[in-house]
């Protein structure tokens, strides 16, 4: 049942059950009105008196006692049934849709164990954008929809913490059953990232089954902060080559005419 389906069968189960009541108790009334009418006027209704109508009901409780108590026992078995199968399948989902499918291995049985789910690095120069992918399957006999999100990432030192720009490709997607796909994810390692330092963080499914996949960024500086330094050294040895040219050009000795 879809969650804005629960609302609709509740009203509708309630308003089963205020009809019937409703009967039951307008019925019941119709035959005191009626025991009322025929007493005050002396006329025989054929209906039974209140002895009998008391030994009637003893009857009927001791008939259908039995009957109401084993279908409620019926009734509480289906539903421990019910949740029983729903948490199975729950935890099935978890094992096979994120133990697994978190690392793209296949399902295993027996003492066979899930592969460990190897961390996605995100390389790139700052200001610049780092991509990668990574793979969601789905092993449920029914389709499922998920969408991504990436989480607060930390520097290994432990002094930064934010919520990095991500882009993914595509952004939400509906997995058939037993199919999966390639999800693009590009990090724009923009400030507060700064070069030469290393961060980690996790890409979040989120949907069901819900996974978390951990992730690495290394960023480099920027070639354009490198290259003004080369520059510089550059016309630094110019010079002093030039200097040391013109130094050999005054001690140098003349030549006689």
């Amino acid at each position: 049942m879809k969650a804005e389906e629960v609302t609709p069968t509740v009203q509708a189960l309630g308003t089963r059950y205020l009809e019937e009541y409703s009967r039951a108790v307008r019925s019941y009334t119709d035959f005191l009105a009626t025991l009322a009418t025929s007493a005050r006027s002396g006329q025989q209704t054929g209906l039974a008196d209140s002895n009998e109508i008391g030994r009637r009901y003893a009857d009927f409780v001791s008939s259908q006692a039995p009957k109401v108590l084993a279908r409620l026992s019926e009734a509480n078995i289906s539903y421990y049934t019910a949740l029983t199968d729903l948490g199975l399948q729950t935890l099935n989902g978890y094992v096979d849709g994120v133990l697994r499918a978190d690392c793209g291995t296949a399902a295993k049985t027996g003492a066979e164990q899930a592969a460990p789910c190897a961390s996605l690095l995100f390389h790139g120069t700052r200001e610049e954008k780092a991509a990668n992918a990574f793979l969601v399957t789905n092993h449920r006999d029914e389709a499922i929809d998920v969408e991504f999100d990436v989480a607060d990432v930390i520097s290994d030192d432990g002094g930064e913490r934010f919520k990095p720009s991500a882009e993914f490709t595509p952004a939400s997607c509906r997995l058939p059953p037993h199919s999966e796909r390639v999800v693009q994810c590009a990090l724009t390692l923009a400030s507060p990232f700064k070069p030469e330092q290393d961060y980690r963080g996790s890409i979040q499914v989120v949907g069901f089954p819900e996974m978390a996949m951990p992730f690495t960024v290394q960023v480099e500086a920027p070639v354009k902060d490198a290259a003004p330094a080369k520059t510089r050294a550059a016309k630094s040895t110019a010079k002093t080559v030039a200097s040391k040219k013109r130094a050999a050009n005054k001690t140098a000795p003349r030549k006689g005419g």
